[in-house]
């Protein structure tokens, strides 16, 4: 439920309220600890909680990059997965205009179908959080049929047969990339990551109590903007992680442009 909650409203909401959050509890924290430990004695730690923090930062700032920069990739991949999935389609479309008429008008009819199901049905479901077989059946038995239809032609000119190869090709790789596109949607970061990410923002935070300034103001301010600056990596972190859902998410742009393209494409000689 509460990955719905994140995904289902505005970016600038859930963010808000994770910075909001972080802040919140950090600063309580720093309360505690300045009631329970006294200032003198931290403050005469300060040089080694300096060279310590130090540490445990650069470690985790590298740690929340890596993570950040690798949720970007997979986000990138899966708009290259659907882009190509689409640029298949559209290229097939094209190319069943050397065939024959009642085979290309099959083949066509196989891919408008397709189309309209991604775009109607697979989308909507993939921006919900529904990613199960259920939700992807449908397409596969279209372009199963339609993996029969091209499999079993049989070309009767040496232009046939180098349409017919192509044909497979853009077949094989419109394939692929619904696998990929697939694998993307179910795909997102692991708990165990989520739990890393989150310790060791708490143990950053935390090693900023250890300080021992002569203003508690101050102290509670850049206790607030450190952890405000994690949080605002882990928003990005969140907002990348589902690639098909929230906000920032990949649309189907690039088949509602296919879409178009067919019906405004006329295959009668001119």
């Amino acid at each position: 439920m509460l990955t719905d909650w994140i995904y289902d409203e505005p970016t600038w909401l859930v963010g808000s309220a994770i910075v909001a959050a972080s802040v919140l509890f950090s600063c309580a924290g720093l309360f505690a600890v300045h009631r329970l430990v006294k200032v003198e004695l931290r403050r005469s730690h300060n040089d080694v909680a300096g060279f310590m923090i130090a540490i445990v930062g650069v470690l985790y700032a590298v740690l929340l990059a890596f993570i950040a920069v690798a949720t970007w990739e997979t986000y990138s991949k899966a708009g290259d997965a659907a882009d190509n999935e689409a640029n298949a389609v559209g290229n097939m479309f094209l190319d069943t205009a050397g065939v024959p008429d009642a085979i290309g008008a099959r083949y066509r009819k196989f891919l408008s179908q397709y189309v309209e199901l991604v775009i109607d049905e697979e989308w909507p479901a993939q921006h919900s959080g529904h990613t199960g077989k259920s939700v992807y059946q449908r397409g596969w038995t279209i372009l199963n049929d339609l993996n029969v239809d091209v499999a079993h032609f049989e070309p009767k000119t040496q232009g046939e047969s180098n349409l017919h190869s192509k044909l497979l090709q853009d077949l094989d790789f419109l394939l692929s990339s619904r696998r990929a596109r697939q694998l993307a949607a179910g795909g997102h970061i692991p708990e165990v990551v989520w739990w890393i990410i989150f310790s060791g923002a708490v143990l950053t935070v935390a090693f900023t109590y250890l300080f021992g300034p002569h203003s508690f103001k101050m102290h509670l301010t850049m206790t607030a903007g450190v952890a405000a600056s994690l949080a605002l990596v882990i928003v990005l972190i969140v907002a990348f992680d589902y690639p098909f859902r929230g906000e920032v998410t990949i649309g189907s742009e690039a088949y509602q442009a296919v879409r178009d393209r067919m019906a405004s494409h006329d295959f009668q000689p001119k």
